[in-house]
């Protein structure tokens, strides 16, 4: 889309400048909301979450970012985990049974040169599924899996 900026000088009307506006390398969407957790076991957990206000234009064509962290640790340094596709939901694997996470997700328009991501949803707080070891006849259970010593 072009811009043109226009003055009036006495009467007559002066072309000032003229700009080319592409206005989804400006949009910062609203940050993604209603994170929950859809299942979660000893070592895995499926969190699923929603997006709002956004354009039919884009709605499509969305990515996201996430963050997890253990709950009494530091978002700084805390490596980002990115879902280049329009994926509302994120499968976490390899996670410590019985511990507490966070994890914040943010989101921006795939359209452009799009480089403004959405403020970081609100954490959620989840806790792992303890494991819960039962000794019978040389093997153990935990709550997902079975293992033979």
């Amino acid at each position: 889309m072009k811009l043109t900026v226009m003055c009036s000088e006495g009467g007559k009307w002066r072309k000032m400048m003229t700009q080319d506006i592409k206005p989804f390398d400006y949009i910062r969407l609203v940050p993604p909301h209603s994170l929950q957790v859809v299942h979660i076991e000893t070592h895995r957990c499926n969190i699923t979450w929603t997006i709002s206000q956004v354009s039919h234009y884009i709605q499509n064509d969305v990515e996201f970012e996430a963050r997890l962290r253990y709950a009494d640790h530091s978002w700084e340094d805390t490596p980002l985990l990115t879902l280049r596709q329009n994926q509302r939901w994120i499968y976490l694997e390899n996670l410590a049974p019985g511990m507490e996470y966070e994890l914040q997700v943010r989101a921006k328009p795939q359209l452009g040169r799009h480089e403004v991501w959405s403020h970081w949803s609100q954490p959620l707080a989840f806790r792992t599924v303890p494991a819960v070891a039962l000794r019978h006849m040389g093997s153990y259970r935990t709550r997902d899996q079975t293992c033979v010593s």
